[in-house]
């Protein structure tokens, strides 16, 4: 898959990650919907990590906070209230990773570009989650 495509893709996600999140303030984000589910603000958190991750994976740094891999890895268990990472700051950073993975992108590296795109396919995955976790929790769909 062409660097183009995958950054079509990470704005698209981008853009259902920015829209589920609307309106959802970070105690909303919080809220335990069913036990079978995770929280808002883990899914998003999840995403937020699993950028960092790909940047380490692909040979970078990881920019962000120890905490986001600490509770929001993968088979992590839900961060309590006091321990979660506001959803402001969890917006910013996606923002913020989706600056450094468009300057991986920009490199030409077709290695590193697939691997990219791996990550946003699980990246869809989960921010489909989020619509459904946003009805769940009382809001309105934003996808439309």
């Amino acid at each position: 898959m062409a660097a183009e495509e995958v950054k079509l893709i990470m704005k698209y996600n981008g853009y259902v990650f920015g829209r589920n999140l609307e309106e959802i303030s970070n105690e909303e984000s919080l809220t335990v919907p069913d036990s079978r589910v995770n929280t808002v603000n883990w899914v998003a958190g999840h995403l937020v990590n699993s950028r960092d991750d790909l940047l380490e994976d692909i040979g970078r740094e990881r920019i962000l906070q120890s905490e986001y891999a600490e509770y929001y890895g993968r088979g992590k268990s839900l961060p309590g209230p006091e321990a979660a990472i506001d959803i402001d700051t969890i917006k910013k950073d996606y923002d913020r990773l989706t600056e450094e993975i468009n300057k991986v992108l920009a490199e030409g590296d077709a290695e590193k570009d697939q691997r990219v795109a791996f990550f946003m396919f699980h990246e869809s995955y989960h921010a489909g989650q989020l619509g459904i976790l946003r009805k769940l929790i009382g809001k309105q769909g934003k996808m439309k």
